[in-house]
């Protein structure tokens, strides 16, 4: 037969471990959300300049990571000189994958960047 002081100590482990579980996810939620939020005025000026730069963006709409560097810029995107390899394969040749940001001075960037990662590789500053 069990009391109700016998079940209290028999779960006190797994009460430990719950609430190590919650405070540790509580560290885990915390730092997701400390990405840098730009304004729509920053990222259009940022997009201008890696046009102005040269920058190219290689990229598919079925792409997943290219869909987030998009998001990265919202509405500014439509300032991004932007290839599109599903309609244009023949532009992407020489592309090893998709998003790649192609520089004037030849070097690239596979994958989702950060836009202060692109700019300074473009020698734009963030405003």
């Amino acid at each position: 037969m069990y009391t109700y002081t016998t079940l209290f100590f028999s779960f006190l482990p797994m009460k430990r471990i719950i609430i190590a579980s919650l405070f540790a996810g509580s560290f885990f939620l915390v730092g997701c959300g400390t990405k840098p939020t730009f304004t729509q005025e920053q990222t259009t000026k940022l997009a201008q300049c890696l046009t102005k730069a040269g920058v190219k963006m290689y990229g598919t709409p079925t792409c997943s990571h290219c869909l987030d560097q998009k998001a990265m810029f919202g509405e500014s995107f439509k300032e991004i000189n932007y290839i599109d390899c599903s309609a244009t394969p023949n532009a992407c040749t020489q592309i090893q994958g998709t998003p790649t940001r192609e520089f004037s001075g030849g070097t690239t960037l596979l994958g989702t960047q950060k836009l202060e990662d692109l700019a300074k590789q473009a020698g734009c500053t963030l405003p």
